[in-house]
């Protein structure tokens, strides 16, 4: 029968696309992912490599510089001359699993998880960045059945005037320090998104700190940004006490510290948010439909 089909497509003068062989998989023995993928320094990656039959899932896109590649036999896809002010820089959207949300109709119930930008970055530590409690770790908790109990305004009010003294501080960073944005000419064209931090560690390496946040997703769709073909994205850490109410129009200079994230990384970052990331639109439309019911 298949035979038939190739003759009878060449009578009619129609190419058959043939389907793309797949290569065998060939897996490498114990001793051979050692020599290959586990010869450095300090450390491996644990993720999928050509030839490992069993790896750790990753869910996130990296950007390494070469020096931390050697360092930790990072995959050379990973490796960026252009990442700037960090060591890696790991990017996925997140969701949190423990507070689902609803809406019902009293037909359909809709549901869905919050999703975030998430990333988690690794920086020499002998860079002083500039945290506003001086710690070696610093962490949010998390209590997911609280999300259960709203709180009323007196109790909220309550905690806030007798806040229970912690052994481990929620943050090392100022509330809304740190952000994500567009450069063009050395200034802030685009202020995307304060990202908030969820971990500080000191030394999660050895001479490596690692910092994760987390920003709201869906604002690499806005329209209006999105004409102004910024190509150019940092992460920006303010310096204490700067209260400036938006990053817009700031110089670089006029922050304490910069990560100058590679333009492939940051377009792989735009692409993810707009099919994973909330609808900017929709999200507008929502607003106004809110505030035209009020």
């Amino acid at each position: 029968m298949a035979a038939f089909l190739v003759v009878a497509a060449l009578v009619s003068g129609v190419v058959l696309a043939q389907e793309p062989q797949k290569a065998p998989f060939q897996r490498l023995d114990e001793a051979e992912i050692k020599a290959k993928y586990q010869n450095c320094p300090d450390g491996y990656y644990t993720g999928p490599r050509p030839g490992k039959g069993v790896y750790t899932k990753d869910h996130y896109i990296w950007a390494v510089t070469p020096e931390f590649a050697e360092r930790f036999c990072m995959p050379p896809e990973f490796v960026s001359s252009e990442l700037k002010g960090a060591e890696a820089v790991a990017f996925k959207i997140s969701e949190r699993r423990d507070e689902e949300r609803c809406s019902y109709n009293g037909n359909e119930e809709r549901c869905g998880f919050e999703k975030g930008m998430r990333f988690e970055l690794y920086f020499r530590s002998d860079i002083s960045l500039p945290k506003a409690v001086d710690t070696t770790v610093a962490t949010v908790p998390n209590v997911p059945s609280v999300f259960m109990i709203g709180m009323s305004e007196s109790q909220y009010q309550k905690l806030r005037k007798n806040k229970p003294e912690r052994t481990i501080p929620t943050k090392a960073f100022e509330r809304s320090q740190i952000g994500i944005s567009g450069v063009k000419d050395g200034k802030i064209v685009w202020p995307i998104t304060t990202l908030h931090e969820q971990t500080y560690f000191s030394r999660v390496f050895d001479g490596i700190d690692y910092v994760a946040v987390e920003g709201s997703t869906g604002m690499f769709t806005n329209p209006r940004m999105e004409a102004l073909d910024v190509r150019r994205f940092a992460i920006t850490i303010r310096r204490l006490g700067d209260q400036t109410p938006s990053n817009d129009g700031r110089k670089l200079d006029d922050f304490a510290y910069l990560v100058e994230l590679p333009e492939s990384f940051s377009n792989k970052i735009r692409a993810i948010d707009k099919v994973r990331g909330l609808n900017y639109k929709a999200m507008v439309e929502e607003y106004l439909r809110r505030r035209s019911q009020r």
